[in-house]
């Protein structure tokens, strides 16, 4: 057989799979046949797998996340009927994670999906009790059929089963978009070869368009896998709404993620960005630019000239049409690393923070201490007061004692955040890459930062006082003149890379 013949019918199959279904092809590796559907609510579920690779540590993490990429989420339970449908297509003994945890607040257990908590339980008795702490994530299924308990999300539970092999239900919202046939959601591309801490780009799909901020693509015609027609895309240096869904997805890429978001959010949102069409530009966002502070969160709005970094247009129009009382996606807080001594913020603003914030909004709405950390490239483990680690190095690999840890995985450019840190002292330790290393850790109002060659086996230590939590950070609207306050000089950084720039 020709390996064109094999491409075809490689096409074909996934192809067929999109549309029987309605699931992202690129996604069936780990969905569980069969796809079960709830006439009630007229929603698909299915087994899924965790992700092998997925940016987050924990099982459940992994497995909302391979949940997310056929455009699902981990089920959310809304009634009895439901539960037992579960049960009843599902089976009553094998643990299965559901939707539902209180990671990003302990004891406030909130659904995945949407943020809100649960109207209707079904706990198992004297459940959930966080009885081995860290026990943040729910299964269905513990002792009697479909009965909850919170457990811990990696490695072996006291109880004497392993969180990592336990598999997720996944609800599809596929067949209850608008009456228009309309869709929202938010799109995340991972570009190959491009150097930004996970992932790269960012648009919103509303009615059959992305709306973007992106660099000009090459005039003419470019195929849509969805409606298997080529389609015209202008060449527009900007923000603009040129491609489908079908095109953004087919544009060279190693992986494409879709998030839906609430319809009414995303028409406003695209009205909003109607406005800058074809008026507003294109900023490129570098690491060494975040680095420099270059990249300010009001400059990424394009409150300085009128240019949006994609991420920077998205997160302007969920704030300009008061989403989370004008917040955004993103608090305003978390969008920065305030470096006391020398007076400066570093910017965190990225579409892999984004893609945290919307999957896990409670862990930024309600983050109590936390940390940030922009790392370009080293090797590194974070000691916090309780002697816990988290990280990654060639010898050790991934370390993970810390719970709750976002990370965007190891690669030459890296981002993490943890929520609810105890407070104390805190270490920093670096490995060499043989390269020209650059590092901001932090939050809104304690930071310190490195920049210096690293040779191969090399370390430097950054040490640093994480203070008593007194407030949390008010939640007001964002403008230019309150964030203005942040572009407080420029970072000079010396930056000798060797490779090539990450710009999206």
């Amino acid at each position: 057989m020709s390996v064109m013949k094999k491409l075809s019918m490689a096409a074909i199959g996934a192809m067929l799979f999109t549309m029987e279904t309605g699931i992202p092809a690129q996604a069936q590796s780990n969905i569980k046949q069969p796809i079960h559907y709830n006439s009630v609510n007229r929603h698909k579920y299915f087994f899924i797998d965790p992700a092998a690779n997925g940016p987050f540590l924990s099982n459940w993490h992994r497995t909302q996340y391979a949940a997310n990429r056929s455009s699902g989420n981990l089920v959310t339970i809304n009634d009895a009927a439901e539960q037992n449908w579960l049960v009843k297509n599902f089976g009553g003994k094998e643990l299965f994670w559901i939707g539902l945890s209180d990671f990003a607040k302990e004891g406030d257990f909130r659904w995945v999906n949407n943020g809100q908590r649960p109207q209707y339980t079904n706990w198992w008795p004297g459940e959930p009790n966080n009885a081995y702490y860290n026990e943040d994530f729910v299964v269905m299924n513990w002792a009697a059929p479909g009965k909850w308990n919170d457990v811990l999300g990696i490695g072996t539970n006291p109880g004497g089963f392993n969180s990592d092999s336990i598999r997720g239900i996944v609800e599809f919202e596929g067949l209850t978009v608008p009456t228009n046939g309309s869709k929202a959601s938010l799109l995340f591309q991972e570009v190959g070869g491009v150097l930004l801490p996970g992932w790269d780009h960012v648009g919103l799909y509303f009615n059959g368009y992305v709306y973007e901020s992106t660099k000009p693509t090459t005039e003419g015609l470019y195929w849509n896998p969805e409606s298997r027609k080529y389609e015209p895309v202008d060449n527009v240096n900007g923000v603009q709404k040129e491609r489908s869904r079908g095109v953004f997805r087919a544009f060279p890429s190693s992986n494409t993620l879709e998030i839906p978001i609430s319809y009414d959010l995303a028409n406003k949102m695209a009205d909003k960005i109607n406005s800058k069409v074809r008026s507003a530009g294109y900023q490129y966002l570098t690491l060494p630019g975040m680095l420099q502070g270059n990249f300010l969160p009001f400059k990424q709005k394009g409150w300085l000239d009128n240019n949006f970094t994609c991420v920077g247009l998205i997160e302007w129009a969920a704030e300009s049409v008061g989403h989370r009382g004008g917040q955004g996606f993103i608090p305003w807080y978390q969008e920065f690393i305030y470096i006391p001594y020398l007076n400066v913020s570093i910017p965190t603003l990225t579409p892999q923070i984004m893609y945290w914030a919307v999957i896990s909004p409670n862990s930024f709405s309600n983050p109590g201490n936390y940390l940030h950390s922009l790392l370009d490239p080293v090797d590194f483990i974070l000691t916090d007061s309780l002697g816990r680690r988290f990280g990654y190095t060639a010898e050790l690999g991934l370390v993970n004692e810390i719970p709750d840890a976002f990370y965007s995985g190891d690669g030459w450019a890296e981002q993490f955040y943890i929520p609810n840190l105890p407070s104390g002292d805190y270490k920093l330790d670096l490995f060499g890459l043989d390269d020209e290393a650059n590092i901001a850790i932090g939050n809104s109002t304690i930071g310190t930062l490195f920049s210096g060659f690293l040779a191969k086996g090399e370390t430097r230590t950054l040490t640093f006082h994480l203070p008593e939590l007194e407030l949390e950070p008010k939640s007001v609207p964002e403008s230019s003149s309150e964030l203005g306050v942040f572009a407080i000089g420029a970072l000079g950084i010396s930056l000798r890379l060797k490779r090539q720039q990450k710009t999206i």
